[in-house]
């Protein structure tokens, strides 16, 4: 079974800066979410980590294609 790994990301508080369009696009063309892992700490932007370009908050899913 073909697998992949698909990481899942929102940018703010509001919800509207996010990727789940494109996970719920995978979800409509036979992908199924067979494992989650929060990624926290990775790329939190603030004070603490001004340079950072990446979103606030990720998490990393393992997709697998339905046959």
């Amino acid at each position: 079974m073909a697998q992949q790994a698909f990481i899942l990301w929102f940018g703010d508080a509001g919800g509207t800066n996010n990727n789940l369009a494109a996970l719920n696009q995978l979800l409509k063309q036979g992908w199924k979410v067979v494992q989650v892992a929060p990624m926290s700490g990775t790329g939190e932007r603030g004070n603490e980590t001004p340079q950072s370009q990446f979103p606030y908050s990720r998490a990393v899913l393992i997709l697998e294609q339905q046959a």
